[in-house]
């Protein structure tokens, strides 16, 4: 019976110690939730400026990318109005001519090509020894390039070269009439931004930006108008030249002077000869120390075969 009370006793103060530890942790948990709630509740300001900043920022990119939508929605449309008109190319021609009377072929190509709207750029001329060349630049309007190069072709005696070329500018036209399209809608945005500033400091950024911004667009423009011009005038290159026929004049007696002529040949005869033997002179007296024993030994052996040559003929005869 003491054995069970004993047992039961101790099972009692097991289970409340049980019980009392885990009350400690449950006190423990709500002090930490607690804890936490206030952390929460009293968050610090800078934090909370963060946390301001943070759903500006979101703003602002949901902004930028709705700016982005229309400005891919401007260029999307631009490039599909540009690729229902007609291709943008720069024609260029080049043509080399035989011609006759190039005063009249000259004057002709020019006369035609301002009858078609183009004008002349540059003209030159150059006279050879056998022939006189020279060259034309003008520009015609496209829709006339054809009709003008038949009629250079015409006035030539004989066609040596024709070089015609076609350079497709649309893929650049395109990309720029986009980009200046983007520009002037950022140029109004930044125009408004300067109304609505009020401080120095926004005024003087908003300013560099828009002048930044106005220089590209006078840029881009530039460079439209530049295609444009070279589209809508093509450019024809011709080179011509022509040969001349040389006839030599009949010269005159002042210019035959027979006998001026006639004097310095014989002159000239004269002194080649006073030359011709005056250097044998000077050869004799230079080379005489070798010449002169030479002459001797010569001599003296000729001699001595001729008195031999003369005994044996006298002893035959006796």
């Amino acid at each position: 019976m003491k054995k069970i009370l004993f047992l039961f006793t101790l099972f009692c103060m097991v289970w409340i110690l049980i019980g009392c530890q885990q009350s400690t942790e449950d006190s423990a948990e709500d002090t930490v939730s607690i804890d936490r709630q206030s952390a929460t509740f009293e968050t610090s300001p800078t934090q909370q400026e963060n946390e301001m900043s943070i759903e500006d920022s979101t703003d602002s990119d949901i902004i930028n990318t709705e700016s982005g939508t229309e400005m891919a929605e401007i260029e999307i449309s631009s490039e599909s109005d540009f690729s229902t008109s007609d291709r943008k190319v720069i024609y260029e021609a080049f043509l080399e001519l035989e011609v006759i009377q190039y005063e009249e072929v000259e004057e002709a190509l020019i006369k035609k090509a301002e009858q078609l709207g183009g004008f002349l750029i540059d003209a030159s001329y150059y006279e050879h020894s056998d022939m006189i060349s020279g060259s034309l630049s003008i520009r015609i309007p496209q829709n006339q390039f054809q009709a003008f190069l038949l009629d250079v072709e015409k006035e030539g005696q004989k066609l040596i070269q024709k070089n015609v070329n076609g350079n497709d500018v649309t893929e650049e036209y395109v990309d720029l009439n986009s980009r200046l399209s983007s520009k002037k809608v950022v140029e109004e945005r930044l125009l408004n931004f300067l109304d609505e500033a009020e401080n120095t400091e926004d005024l003087l950024t908003i300013s560099r930006d828009l002048d930044e911004t106005q220089t590209e667009i006078e840029q881009l423009e530039g460079r439209i108008q530049y295609l444009d011009q070279r589209i809508d005038y093509s450019l024809v290159t011709i080179n011509w030249f022509e040969e001349k026929v040389r006839i030599d004049p009949i010269q005159d007696n002042q210019s035959l002077n027979i006998m001026e002529r006639t004097k310095k040949l014989f002159y000239d005869t004269i002194n080649l000869l006073i030359s011709f033997f005056s250097n044998i002179i000077v050869f004799v007296l230079g080379a005489s120390p070798v010449l002169v024993p030479l002459f001797l030994i010569f001599g003296s052996i000729l001699y001595t075969l001729r008195k031999k040559k003369k005994a044996k003929d006298n002893q035959k005869v006796e």
